[in-house]
């Protein structure tokens, strides 16, 4: 039932992705996000004050049945709706929402919104909920994954990452602090790493369990949550989270010591 939801889903949206096969750009105040809602790259630009801090956002599922997992673009873009939040302060779009799969059956909403500072503050916010929606008759059992792969002030070898109560990334380089914490629901698995492991590990056709490795990890550091999803017959789930790009050396400081407690209890 789960890999014919799958192979529905592809019917249905093959011939609207051609027409949305453009980078979509989101602009606020300081800050503009650059998402290709159709690829696998999914978000590639994060830039604040002129300097891009991201490589790649993504998203992967599987659902129960499947030897692997897929972009969560393999469900098809049905397409897109851009908006802005606050035409009053700064008349531009800033937040887009992405549908995948069919809306008959199975659709999977994505919703980002950036927040940019003011000029040359460094600071920017990005919101994110991503809805399921299960209009079948069965139950669902999904997986869902999110992968990034940040690189602060667009450098990759000196970045640190760790994994916080189970639910919150923190990134750190020498000048800037990115923390995000998934509001809800709180993610089954976790994972620190380096590039390209956990990239590899989604893209190999085989099944991906994350390994709960809270780090730190230091170079070019990569960071993913994993969730397992029950969503019942004509049931939603949703998740919702929010990432924080501040360049606060106070903070920072802060934040590294709990990065060097952490590493002290592994060695232990």
């Amino acid at each position: 039932m789960k890999v014919q939801i799958l192979a529905i889903c592809l019917v249905a949206a093959v011939a609207m992705v051609a027409a949305e096969a453009s980078p979509v750009l989101l602009k606020d105040g300081n800050a503009t996000l650059t998402i290709e809602p159709y690829a696998k790259a999914g978000v590639f630009s994060w830039c604040v004050d002129g300097t891009n801090h991201l490589a790649q956002q993504g998203f992967w599922f599987r659902f129960e049945g499947m030897d692997y997992e897929e972009p969560l673009s393999a469900l098809g873009l049905i397409g897109t709706q851009l908006s802005d939040t606050n035409t009053i302060i700064d008349p531009c779009e800033d937040t887009l929402t992405a549908y995948y799969g069919d809306l008959c059956s199975f659709h999977v909403e994505v919703r980002y919104a950036l927040q940019g500072g003011l000029a040359g503050s460094g600071t920017s916010d990005i919101t994110e909920q991503i809805a399921f929606q299960n209009k079948t008759c069965n139950p669902l059992k999904l997986w869902f994954f999110q992968y990034a792969d940040f690189d602060l002030r667009g450098t990759a070898r000196d970045d640190t990452v760790w994994i916080q109560g189970g639910n919150t990334a923190i990134q750190t380089d020498p000048c800037h602090v990115m923390a995000e914490t998934v509001v809800t629901p709180m993610p089954c698995r976790f994972e620190a790493n380096c590039y390209p492991a956990t990239l590899n590990s989604l893209c190999d056709y085989t099944i991906t369990v994350l390994n709960n490795d809270p780090g730190p990890k230091t170079g070019d550091a990569t960071w993913a949550f994993q969730w397992c999803l029950d969503i019942p017959a004509g049931g939603s789930a949703l998740i919702s989270k929010d990432k924080h790009l501040v360049p606060e050396p106070a903070t920072m400081s802060l934040l590294a010591l709990g990065a060097v407690s952490l590493l002290r209890k592994r060695r232990r």
